[in-house]
């Protein structure tokens, strides 16, 4: 397990780069792509990938960020994870990240995978975790709401694995690590970030209780830090 104080995007992506080698040049599918900060890494080693996200400006953002880094065999559809615009069987390899904890039903979604995914192909997901208490649980997904509205929740790793072969998959391979963090840095990433100042006094009072909520949240001179935990899973699909 990693544990270096910032496990870095280029490390994750890397994960993913090494993954997918054994479907290279094949046609991929990154679901829920956001701004494409994955797929504009992997495309290279594709014949084709193909972006899905919910928003139109985040499909926007997606083929700004495939134009900058050079790569044009690239194609973006508008799309709920749910209902997924292609074809059974299109894909090779399905990649996805930091999204199952924003989906009301990471089950249909995951059997949605399933169904473009070719029989033969790959399913890898890098996402974050919550503790498997369910206390720990239910409060750590509560501070990430209060930061992030879009957020849903963070499954423990074992109902994860439960959803991943409910789905019709086989688990082929998993590793997990540990990402430090600072409350300032975490919540910058939000557009309202000065607004959540209330949330950073509310985790110091739950660090000072010695709360904490299964991500080993505590005081750290002026802030807050604790740590999220990275799930990964190489899923094969099975008949």
């Amino acid at each position: 397990m990693a544990t270096a104080p910032a496990f870095s995007a280029e490390a994750v992506t890397n994960r993913f780069k090494e993954a997918i080698t054994s479907k290279a040049s094949g046609v991929m599918l990154d679901l829920a792509c956001g701004p494409a900060i994955l797929l504009a890494k992997l495309a290279s080693s594709m014949r084709l990938s193909v972006g899905v996200d919910v928003t139109p400006k985040m499909i926007q953002t997606a083929r700004a960020t495939c134009r900058a880094a050079g790569v044009a065999n690239t194609h973006f559809a508008e799309s709920l994870g749910e209902r997924l615009p292609f074809a059974t069987a299109t894909f090779d390899c399905v990649v996805t990240r930091l999204s199952i904890h924003h989906f009301p039903d990471p089950l249909v979604v995951l059997r949605e995978v399933k169904r473009v995914l070719k029989a033969d192909g790959l399913f890898v997901i890098g996402d974050l975790i919550s503790s498997e208490d369910p206390s720990d649980g239910r409060l750590h997904n509560a501070l990430e709401q209060l930061r992030d509205p879009s957020h849903i929740r963070m499954l423990p790793i074992s109902e994860l694995f439960e959803v991943v072969s409910a789905a019709g998959f086989r688990v082929a391979a998993t590793d997990h690590w540990l990402q430090h963090r600072t409350f300032d840095e975490w919540a910058a990433i939000v557009a309202n970030a000065r607004s959540l100042k209330s949330l950073e006094v509310a985790m110091r009072a739950l660090a000072d209780a010695g709360i904490t909520a299964g991500i080993g949240l505590r005081a750290s001179g002026d802030s807050v830090a604790f740590e999220h935990h990275w799930a990964f899973i190489a899923a094969q699909p099975v008949s």
